[in-house]
């Protein structure tokens, strides 16, 4: 499945993204900012009402690890468990370390298969 994957310069760029994004379904919990600084993601995701990667994107063993590891690594880390290849990685990452965002749009998993529904 390809992900949407969008590179934009500035929060207004990412609104306008988003907002497309939106038009073609996706919902703002479907979708995730990242930038270089992670403050700058938390202000931006705060702000627009987007999701964050976070324990159910990346498992709870990932996201202790993050704590350890440099921002660029939590960043690979990230964009690896939204499903964005490893080739691709550096690309993006190189984006994200001149200032731009990346905006990913994930979309909502189906019903959980596990759920059971009562016999009729």
């Amino acid at each position: 499945m390809e992900i949407p994957v969008a590179i934009v310069e500035n929060g207004v760029e990412a609104v306008e993204e988003i907002r497309k994004l939106e038009s073609e379904g996706y919902s703002l919990q479907d979708i995730y900012i990242l930038a270089h600084s992670e403050r700058r993601t938390n202000t931006l995701t705060d702000a627009i009402e987007t999701n964050s990667i976070g324990i159910l994107e990346q498992g709870i063993f990932n996201q202790i690890a993050n704590i350890f590891r440099s921002r660029e690594d939590e960043l690979c880390s990230q964009m690896e468990s939204m499903g964005i290849p490893k080739e691709i990685e550096k690309h993006l990452l190189k984006e994200l370390n001149q200032g731009r965002l990346l905006i990913i749009a994930q979309p909502s998993e189906p019903d959980d298969p596990y759920h059971f529904y009562p016999l009729m």
